[in-house]
């Protein structure tokens, strides 16, 4: 989540709190240590908030009727960052990497990528201990995000993995493979920034990875 320091409209400090909670429980987080969750409703907060989440996706204080959790809503005319084919139909926002927002589940907990490279398992261990686990992408909203959150030649591992299952145990289906791939030689997956496409590789590569 992405938190106002301060509450002056004109100048807004904000702070990424490295946490996982649902949007509901991040407000009151916000609203508790700081001021709200953030409005970043300009180019140059977009810069800030993208420089305090970095890598990860954080939610910001835009939910429901694209209303501000401090202010007034979000009129077509104002500025906005939404990608390609959003708002959709969830209710609360998140930015991405790239300073986009997407619309999902007021209950989703957010994606961290962590740039330590790690092997497969032991990045799932990481996940597991310090999160839930290595992240599961099972739709195409999904898929563009976790996409937006890396540079365009890198790629990190995901939980899908022997047989092509995911890390949570739930069954994969509708894989987006890159050309020539799945290598069934081989045992766990990446997705790849440029593409969001998905590449298998051996699991013993030392590799950044997403966690959910």
């Amino acid at each position: 989540m992405v938190c106002h320091l301060q509450s002056d409209q004109l100048v807004r400090q904000l702070h990424l709190v490295d946490l996982q909670k649902s949007w509901n429980d991040a407000q009151q987080y916000c609203r508790d240590e700081y001021i709200d969750l953030a409005i970043v409703n300009s180019s140059a907060l977009i810069q800030e908030a993208q420089k305090r989440a970095g890598s990860t996706e954080a939610w910001i204080g835009l939910s429901k009727d694209w209303t501000w959790s401090q202010t007034g809503p979000v009129q077509s005319s104002w500025f906005n960052m939404w990608s390609p084919g959003q708002p959709g139909t969830d209710e609360c926002v998140i930015i991405s990497g790239s300073g986009s927002w997407f619309t999902v589940p007021s209950a989703t907990n957010k994606r961290i990528l962590v740039k330590n490279s790690m092997t497969w398992s032991d990045a799932q261990s990481y996940c597991r201990q310090m999160y839930t686990d290595l992240s599961t992408i099972t739709n195409t909203q999904d898929n563009s995000q976790v996409a937006s959150m890396l540079s365009s030649s890198s790629g990190a591992w995901i939980g899908l993995y022997r047989n092509w299952m995911w890390s949570n145990s739930s069954t994969a289906s509708n894989l987006p493979w890159g050309p020539g791939q799945p290598d069934n030689s081989v045992n766990c997956a990446t997705i790849v920034g440029s593409t969001g496409s998905f590449n298998s590789h051996n699991c013993d590569d030392q590799r950044p990875f997403l966690c959910s």
